[in-house]
């Protein structure tokens, strides 16, 4: 099947030949649609992030069948889809900012309320914590939200499993047992985040930042987590074995009661970052920094230390 060279041969798929349309996408991205996993090299963007599927960003759909469509994961930024018949899962997993939706026609009344707190966290988020004080959140599972600021929204209590969030902007959410297990958030700003009970299990969070973010109770067990930052952060309690965290910037971070056993921190820097009743055991910190570190009562048991460097340190004498 060859692959449409632009929007206008997309679109004459859509209304001609929806089969032949599918089958040309399947061929843009790979089937499925979760993140990537988690213990794997993350994919390029042509294949797993939003940008793969850009061929509708602003197009006229108005009053099409798209019902048959495999619409999954597309980018339908300010697209029209005013009066179409659509599949509300698939919809509900298309990045949707500035999208029309009006008098669209969904095979399922089940995906209504999804997608209009999809387009209403879009629009402001300051409306979405007047509709929060009233209303019932909906599960937005796999939902796109990739490049959002999502200003300080009230996010709490809900569930992202397999969301999007790249580039997005997250410090001044409330966040508070939200979870992202399985979630893909490359590059997102979580800058000064103070959150309790956060679930990002199997995330991807490769170069996301969470410098002076104040974290408890937080989960990042076997998250994807290379280039990380965490500096002058400051996390109380967390499971975090097997991390997958190559890279990682700890620079001036309190980290206390935090499991990171089989982790992988290999070449991550610990600058002047006091580690309390934290587990390390079997983690791999080749070539880590702890200089003018506090390492106190923390168990690295078999942890592997080739090549780190230990100056000034606090608390542990390495062997």
């Amino acid at each position: 099947m060859t692959v449409p060279a632009d929007q206008a041969g997309w679109l004459e798929l859509l209304r001609t030949a929806p089969a032949a349309f599918n089958a040309a996408i399947e061929q843009v991205r790979p089937a499925g649609g979760s993140p990537p996993d988690s213990r794997a090299a993350v994919p390029d963007a042509g294949s797993v992030r939003p940008a793969g599927r850009a061929m509708l960003r602003g197009a006229d759909l108005s009053g099409l069948d798209l019902s048959k469509a495999h619409l999954h994961y597309c980018d339908l930024t300010g697209a029209n889809l005013t009066g179409c018949r659509v599949s509300g899962l698939a919809l509900s997993r298309c990045r949707l900012q500035g999208a029309l939706l009006d008098g669209i026609q969904l095979d399922e009344d089940y995906w209504a309320p999804a997608l209009a707190q999809i387009q209403m966290l879009w629009r402001d988020p300051e409306e979405w914590n007047a509709f929060r004080r009233t209303g019932r959140p909906a599960v937005l599972e796999s939902a796109d939200f990739s490049g959002a600021n999502l200003g300080r929204a009230d996010l709490s209590g809900m569930t992202f499993t397999t969301s999007r969030f790249d580039r997005a902007r997250l410090g001044g959410c409330k966040l508070d047992n939200t979870s992202f297990a399985g979630a893909s958030l490359l590059g997102a700003d979580c800058v000064g985040l103070r959150a309790a009970g956060i679930e990002l299990d199997g995330a991807v969070l490769d170069n996301v930042r969470f410098d002076r973010a104040e974290l408890r109770a937080s989960r990042l067990s076997k998250a994807h987590a290379a280039g990380v930052s965490f500096s002058d952060a400051t996390v109380l309690g967390g499971d975090w074995h097997a991390l997958d965290a190559p890279g990682a910037n700890f620079d001036g971070a309190l980290l206390d009661q935090v499991l990171l056993f089989d982790g992988v921190l290999t070449g991550s820097s610990f600058r002047k970052s006091r580690l309390s009743h934290c587990s390390l055991m079997d983690a791999k910190l080749r070539g880590c920094i702890f200089h003018a570190t506090h390492l106190e009562d923390c168990d690295l048991t078999d942890a592997d230390t080739t090549g780190a460097s230990f100056h000034a340190i606090h608390g542990y004498a390495p062997t």
